[in-house]
């Protein structure tokens, strides 16, 4: 089988972040602040994508959830027919945020959970929420999904 574009694409949409997790492999910073395209840009980029075939789009960064587009980002590229998952640190994902999550058509939420207790997702994660806190998006994406 001969593939004439990639059929999946992982978007680091921003490099801005609200943690500071020592094992991330992105250039994003936290407290950076606005550095993304402009939502323009951005939406040209979906349509560029959709027109050569790309079928799933990971929406990534920093922290996707700290653009103030990021629902017209989804809506647009679910809009064209893409599947879009979705990767956070799970800081900002509010019972409203999982809402418009599902509402929008994302097919996947990925949240870091880093380390197997409390003490060591703390250490690694260094973010603004303990890992007591940091649970709780995973209960509020489960209900969500699920009731």
């Amino acid at each position: 089988m001969k593939l004439s574009s990639p059929l999946y694409v992982v978007w680091e949409t921003t490099l801005d972040c609200n943690a500071r997790c020592v094992h991330c492999y992105s250039d994003a910073l936290f407290g950076r602040g606005p550095d993304y395209w402009p939502l323009k840009e951005s939406l040209e980029l979906i349509d560029q994508l959709a027109e050569a075939g790309v079928f799933i789009l990971a929406l990534s960064g920093g922290e996707v959830l700290l653009r103030p587009d990021w629902e017209q980002l989804i809506a647009h590229a679910t809009s064209l027919g893409m599947r879009v998952t979705f990767a956070t640190n799970g800081i900002l994902v509010t019972p409203d945020v999982a809402r418009r999550l599902q509402e929008l058509g994302v097919s996947n939420v990925s949240v870091s959970l880093d380390g197997a207790t409390a003490e060591n997702h703390d250490a690694i994660a260094v973010c603004l929420a303990s890992s007591k806190k940091h649970v709780r998006p995973y209960n509020t994406l489960l209900k969500q999904a699920y009731g």
